[in-house]
């Protein structure tokens, strides 16, 4: 091979390596897509919020 082959063949695995990563696959079924939202938007607090409200009405009815 000539200098010029093996630089076309460096420069080649270098492009590869760079390229980007496909995105990570979305988690599939209803648990892991809330768990999801939850994380991206950052609502946790809100969620916790809003199930301790759910219970605490149930305990005032009662």
């Amino acid at each position: 091979m000539s200098t010029e082959d093996k630089m076309l063949e460096e420069l080649k695995k270098i492009s590869a390596s760079l390229e980007k990563a496909p995105p990570p696959v979305p988690p599939k079924g209803f648990v892991n897509e809330f768990k999801d939202f939850l994380s991206k938007y950052k609502i946790l607090g809100l969620a916790v919020a809003f199930v301790l409200a759910l219970y605490v009405g149930l305990l005032i009815q009662a």
